[in-house]
């Protein structure tokens, strides 16, 4: 992250401004495709260029927005074509098969919902990414809600660079912070969903008994 944002330090002023819309453009992209990379912490910066005048506030907004939705989109239609048979053979380490008909339970139900919010759940982008696919939700609707979920998020991390100014930096610190959270609380609703089941299928047990 440091070498990128170095990257546009150094071309900011030396080539003309649109590689540096294509780097958050493609920034905003990769993020998707390649997780550990902190897209989020390149668009707030290109916040900080905005308000020191580099950068025009809308294309920025757009630019970042365009890339994040292109992301989505990207590993929608490849979860698509490959289907759900796919991630089951392969039984990857973030998607294991065990977990896959229950996720999938949960998609079925409040798949839009999650798109929708798929920006803010920092820990589990990919992941619902995948099962929009996976459960061929439409590739309108994912495109529609996956657009309206990077809009929010987007300007909400444009607004706050922006007023930071030079101080852009302590975003990156908050957005590990709430990475975390967001983690936390997703672990707690499994657990307690998981629980809950547990304890009626227990007490339906019982009282068949």
């Amino acid at each position: 992250m440091a070498e990128v944002i170095e990257l546009i330090k150094d071309l900011i002023d030396t080539v003309p401004v649109f590689w540096v819309y294509l780097i958050l453009f493609v920034s905003s992209v990769m993020e998707n495709l390649a997780p550990p990379l902190p897209g989020d912490t390149i668009t707030v910066f290109g916040a900080y260029l905005v308000g020191v005048g580099k950068l025009d506030f809308l294309a920025t907004y757009l630019t970042t927005t365009a890339g994040s939705t292109a992301g989505f989109m990207i590993i929608y239609f490849i979860a698509l074509k490959l289907g759900s048979e796919y991630f089951r053979e392969k039984n990857f380490r973030f998607l294991p098969t065990t977990s896959l008909d229950k996720c999938q339970i949960w998609f079925d139900k409040y798949g839009l919902i999650l798109i929708g919010v798929n920006r803010f759940v920092t820990g589990a982008r990919t992941a619902i990414t995948i099962f929009a696919g996976i459960t061929k939700v439409s590739w309108i609707n994912a495109l529609i809600f996956s657009t309206i979920s990077a809009l929010i998020w987007n300007g909400l991390l444009i607004y706050i660079g922006f007023s930071l100014g030079e101080n852009w930096q302590i975003v990156e610190t908050y957005l590990a912070k709430y990475s975390t959270f967001v983690l936390v609380v997703l672990i707690s609703i499994v657990i307690i969903y998981f629980v809950r089941k547990f304890l009626k299928n227990r007490q339906n047990e019982i009282s068949n008994s």
